[in-house]
């Protein structure tokens, strides 16, 4: 049964997922019996592609300071780049026709490098401030920062825009959306401006979130959510919060809806949103959300047409409707992540979830536990493919499940 690649990842104080699988497997002991392959050390997964499982290393997480590239069905290291004692700290890779990859210091960021897929250098740009966030790659370009278009193959730079302080690049389709206090879309081929929206940044309402869903701009500013098509607003919902807080998030659309997890940056309570994504009329809203453990937020995952939210249990929620279709407890404590993993026939899939530190637990679309072992380490970050490939502060772990 081919699932699709699943990433999570955790993050000290704020949640980011951790991971899950589907299946049966018995419990895997601390002499690492279960496990189908280790590789130690410190590191972060990336993705999962054509049977090499990429990825960064480091003494701790603070910095990643080496890139690897490992069989995913044996761990056998095929390469790695960099190595202890560099100074700076690798981010997120994108694999597509090559590896790409900015490194940061302490304070910003400099370097872009392109690899070949065995690991060989192609290129390095210096002092081009990538950004933190992972490159775009397409049709052969690069595309990072504050907003540079590289030449994949060459590195040869094909454009530059300059906004002054720092816009990231939301996402590419037909354009390359950037945003600040606006969403920016900018032509691919030559970097020119396409079209501008203006949410009234003037009025307190400039852009907190930006989400692309079949190729919709969807935006929040302080207390409101807008539909943007080719720079056109379609519609504008209000969110009941006065100031949304940093960790709002436009989770997706499900059932014709668009979900909306706000923060009130007041009480940091948290509440969904629902609107349709015709009319952009609001059809429900929850009652405040919280999470028993301060370090962690709620979580939340789409899939067809149910709302799943992690908290000190598990939930289904109807996305039509918001009324709860199940909530499930997790043994290990509360649900420190959620991620939904599509399964080979259209419409199954499986929620993962993650709790205390090592804890990993699977459910079906019924609220049934099908599968929940632990790990050795503190889980970091995961992905799910043919094998669960799991990133602990003990070591890399690949499982069967």
């Amino acid at each position: 049964m081919k699932r699709r690649t699943v990433l999570e990842t955790i993050s000290a104080a704020g949640v980011v997922g951790s991971t899950m699988l589907s299946g049966c497997l018995g419990s895997v002991g601390s002499s690492g019996t279960g496990y189908r392959w280790t590789y130690d050390g410190v590191g972060e997964l990336d993705v999962v592609k054509e049977g090499t499982v990429f990825g960064r290393k480091g003494d701790d997480h603070s910095r990643m300071e080496s890139a690897f590239a490992l069989d995913a069905a044996t761990g056998r290291v095929r390469w790695t780049y960099g190595g202890t004692g560099y100074p700076g700290d690798y981010r997120e890779l994108t694999v597509e026709d090559g590896v790409y990859f900015g490194d940061c210091g302490d304070d910003d960021c400099y370097d872009l490098y392109a690899l070949d897929q065995d690991g060989e250098e192609r290129w390095v740009l210096e002092d081009v401030n990538p950004g933190h966030e992972r490159p775009h790659v397409a049709d052969g370009f690069v595309y990072v920062g504050n907003v540079q278009a590289y030449d994949a193959e060459t590195g040869e730079e094909q454009w530059t825009r300059d906004f002054g302080s720092y816009s990231p690049i939301v996402d590419i389709t037909d354009v390359v959306y950037v945003q600040f206090d606006d969403l920016i879309a900018l032509d691919r081929g030559d970097g020119s401006t396409r079209w501008r929206y203006d949410p009234g940044a003037a009025d307190d309402q400039a852009i907190r979130e930006t989400a692309i869903l079949d190729g919709v701009a969807y935006v929040v500013t302080r207390n409101q959510v807008a539909s943007i098509a080719d720079g056109d607003e379609l519609w504008r919902g209000d969110l009941e919060e006065d100031r949304i807080g940093p960790d709002t998030e436009i989770s997706g659309i499900a059932s014709d809806r668009l979900v909306v997890f706000a923060e009130d940056a007041q009480t940091e309570d948290f509440r969904l949103y629902a609107f349709d994504v015709t009319t952009g009329e609001r059809d429900w809203v929850s009652d405040p959300i919280e999470h028993p453990n301060v370090e962690y937020r709620p979580q939340v995952d789409l899939q067809d047409d149910v709302v799943y939210v992690g908290t000190d249990r598990l939930r289904a929620l109807n996305a039509a409707t918001g009324e709860e279709r199940w909530s499930e407890t997790v043994d290990a404590g509360p649900v420190q992540s959620v991620s939904v993993v599509e399964e080979g026939v259209e419409g199954d899939h499986a929620v993962f979830v993650h709790a205390d530190e090592t804890q990993l637990a699977s459910f079906d679309p019924t609220g049934e536990l099908t599968w929940e072992d632990s790990v050795n380490g503190d889980i970091w970050n995961y992905l799910v493919n043919e094998l669960a490939f799991v990133a602990t502060d003990a070591g890399i772990y690949a499982l069967d499940y």
